[in-house]
């Protein structure tokens, strides 16, 4: 059976995981954003800390669905929750549309919202405090890393490579990916490195186990964008294929980054300026490389 058939016979499948997934993003979301706990015990001006195994002191959110969060924690929540809700379901039932048409773009845009659901509900699943919706972000977790899988595997490299123009800017792909992959590596090193040779805590552990993200940076993406980068710059079909969702789902998850900034600076969090600058040229630059990839991809 080629890929193309694969694709057709999975349809019904991907279509009914797709809109659980917007189901109960919706719902996950809404709580995230509006959940007001009975357990809520702080006014508007108290404040609640804990202490870290490290000796640090951590100021608490204390309301609502992420009350056991820090309040840095809780405001990169809400903003990603607040662009999943907001723009990314709307997407993704978008792509789901195109999909179920067999446009080969709606393949790639379903398959990189995927990709941002799966990276959103696996930090989501590991960082965040145990609250009321653990389950539910385990499930978005599964969901989405299987039928990540499943939709990847069906799209057709042959057909993609020739849909693709001639004049695609491979060199801006490749070098995009490529730069990223260091820029995030040095970012991160910096932050952990030094924690390691002092033997304290990293910045931005607060009460956390581990730095989750820089896990998922460090162990997935950093690879990730070294190893499309090379074959964009080799003209791999399969190199164009992966390079596509990852842009589709970086350029989503630069959006999520700059909200998270946004309310953390709302909630009176200190904020990286050097942080800032980076993910602000990784978006600028995420997004120019989408907008290439749609103009080079038909279909």
């Amino acid at each position: 059976m080629d890929e193309g058939r694969s694709t057709m016979k999975h349809k019904g499948v991907v279509t009914i995981l797709t809109l659980l997934i917007a189901v109960l993003v919706l719902f996950s979301t809404g709580m995230g954003l509006f959940y007001n706990s009975p357990e809520d015990k702080v006014g508007r001006d108290e404040k609640v800390y804990v202490q870290s195994i490290y000796g640090e002191k951590v100021q608490l959110e204390g309301k609502g669905l992420y009350r056991h969060d820090s309040v840095s924690g809780a405001a990169q929540e809400k903003g990603q929750d607040t662009v999943s809700l907001v723009v990314a379901v709307p997407i993704l039932l978008l792509a789901l549309t195109m999909f179920r048409k067999g446009k080969l773009k709606g393949q790639l845009l379903l398959a990189g919202m995927y990709g941002y659901f799966l990276y959103t509900y696996a930090s989501m699943s590991f960082l965040t405090m145990y609250n009321q919706l653990f389950l539910v972000y385990v499930a978005l977790f599964s969901m989405s890393l299987f039928g990540f899988v499943m939709i990847l595997m069906g799209i057709d490299r042959g057909k993609l490579s020739r849909s693709t123009k001639p004049k695609m800017p491979r060199r801006l792909l490749g070098g995009t990916l490529l730069f990223v992959a260091v820029m995030l590596s040095m970012m991160w090193l910096g932050r952990i490195v030094p924690s390691l040779t002092a033997g304290g805590a990293p910045v931005g552990l607060e009460h956390a186990t581990t730095l989750v993200i820089q896990v998922l940076d460090l162990g997935i993406v950093v690879p990730a964008c070294v190893l499309i980068g090379i074959l964009v710059l080799k003209r791999d079909p399969f190199g164009t294929m992966l390079a596509s969702v990852f842009i589709i789902k970086a350029a989503m998850l630069i959006t999520a980054i700059e909200a998270m900034i946004f309310m953390m600076a709302r909630s009176g969090v200190p904020i990286n300026p050097v942080e800032v600058v980076v993910f602000g040229i990784f978006g600028a630059l995420a997004y120019l490389c989408l907008v290439q990839l749609l103009r080079n991809i038909e279909g």
